[in-house]
């Protein structure tokens, strides 16, 4: 018979600070997985695991992983990068709404704005496949000029802002053909965009 958990004491902070984002997650993945992975790290409260299908029929598999206490965010950080079920697993922490990221960018909107990128064959497929591990992408916006030919630059825009600026950390200064690409946050001129309230909730338990 299995042991009933322990229940230990969750400290009285927001859920956003002791959330991480996890992405590039196998299909076959379930939550029973990730919270032994992360169990290492200290006691996981919650698990969203979200799977979605793509136009293209690709899968995209992405979770949100709640601990007890803020400072396992830390621990869990640590493995990023590193392999689970044959594939490197992508970890960084959850980005509050309407609050700057933890990096360079000072704004987190839902869409990256990609330069550099190689002129003569890059193709929307091929930036789908690049972008697909780190959330649902919702456009993919490979600007052309009059005669159709790819410019260099590219927007894509997310379901969530988590996913845009894990997108950011991990593929700015990326090697694409013969290229290392920009990839950033966008943000247009005069056009600051506002988060879906929904896109945040963190809710439910485990049981």
């Amino acid at each position: 018979e299995e042991e009933e958990e322990e229940e230990v004491e969750v400290e009285d902070c927001p859920k956003e600070k002791r959330t991480v984002f996890v992405s590039n997650l196998s299909f076959s993945v379930n939550e029973k997985q990730i919270k032994e992975m992360f169990s290492e790290c200290g006691q996981v409260t919650d698990i969203r695991l979200i799977k979605t299908k793509m136009r293209t029929g690709r899968g995209n598999i992405y979770a949100y992983v709640e601990f007890a206490r803020s400072s396992s965010i830390d621990k869990a950080l640590l493995l990023d990068r590193s392999l689970f079920n044959g594939k490197p697993l992508f970890v960084s922490q959850f980005k509050e709404k309407g609050q700057p990221a933890a990096n360079k960018y000072s704004d987190t909107p839902q869409t990256v704005f990609v330069s550099n990128l190689p002129h003569f064959n890059v193709t929307e497929q091929q930036l789908e496949e690049l972008f697909n591990p780190f959330g649902l992408i919702k456009e993919i916006r490979l600007v052309r000029n009059r005669d159709g030919k790819p410019k260099g630059f590219a927007y894509i825009q997310y379901e969530c802002e988590s996913s845009a600026n894990t997108a950011v950390e991990k593929l700015d200064k990326h090697v694409l053909g013969p290229k290392s690409i920009n990839v950033a946050i966008s943000d247009p001129p005069g056009r600051k965009q506002k988060a879906d309230p929904s896109e945040y909730t963190l809710g439910g338990g485990l049981g």
